[in-house]
């Protein structure tokens, strides 16, 4: 009995892949709107009701789609305290440009995040919900290297202001990379943003 429900079990969790591997190529090619239950089904080749029963809707599907995504791409990233050394500044220099050459070998999923983002008047709540999350998950991750370096410059500016720039900077480039493949370099992107983020880090603060 324990077997066919292991069985069972199996081709649930491959059938849910499935699905979501259809999600993300559709979204790729057709955005928010084009991402149809009808044509999830053709892609995957699954039923209606498998759609339905693991997911539940079209923005289940995809705010599966944006967690599985997001867990995976901040798995394989660097973390901070695999750059070592004395000269902050210079760890988190380097540390930045491990972090572009990451996303440059797999920028899937800022192409998920930039299509979705880019369609807001059809996107579902939960959608967009599951995305602000992410983007929270994002700037936490750069906050903690961030926060080190702005403290070795002796600078009284929040390092969430800055993390919350380097963010909005990555989102940027990710539209244009869309608009302009093949302009932007991942690697020069983070190497420039390094730069930037140090730059204000260190310059007075405004009155």
């Amino acid at each position: 009995m324990s077997t066919v429900m292991t069985m069972k079990q199996k081709q649930g969790a491959e059938s849910r892949e499935k699905i979501l591997d259809a999600a993300v190529g559709l979204i790729f090619e057709r955005g928010y709107s084009g991402t149809t239950i009808s044509a999830l089904c053709k892609r995957s080749g699954l039923l209606v009701s498998s759609v339905y029963h693991h997911f539940g809707s079209k923005d289940g599907v995809l705010a599966a789609v944006v967690k599985r995504e997001s867990e995976r791409f901040f798995t394989e990233l660097p973390r901070w305290d695999d750059f070592p050394g004395e000269d902050v500044v210079l760890r988190f220099r380097s540390f930045m440009e491990a972090v572009g050459s990451a996303i440059h070998e797999d920028p899937k999923f800022f192409r998920i995040l930039v299509t979705l983002s880019m369609e807001p008047a059809d996107i579902s709540d939960e959608t967009i919900d599951s995305i602000r999350r992410v983007r929270e998950g994002g700037r936490h991750y750069l906050d903690e290297s961030i926060s080190a370096m702005v403290e070795a410059v002796h600078s009284s500016h929040d390092p969430v202001e800055i993390s919350s720039f380097c963010l909005a900077v990555l989102e940027g480039s990710a539209i244009g990379r869309r608009i302009e493949p093949g302009v932007l370099v991942h690697d020069l992107v983070f190497r420039q943003l390094a730069t930037a983020a140090i730059a204000l880090a260190s310059a007075p603060e405004d009155d």
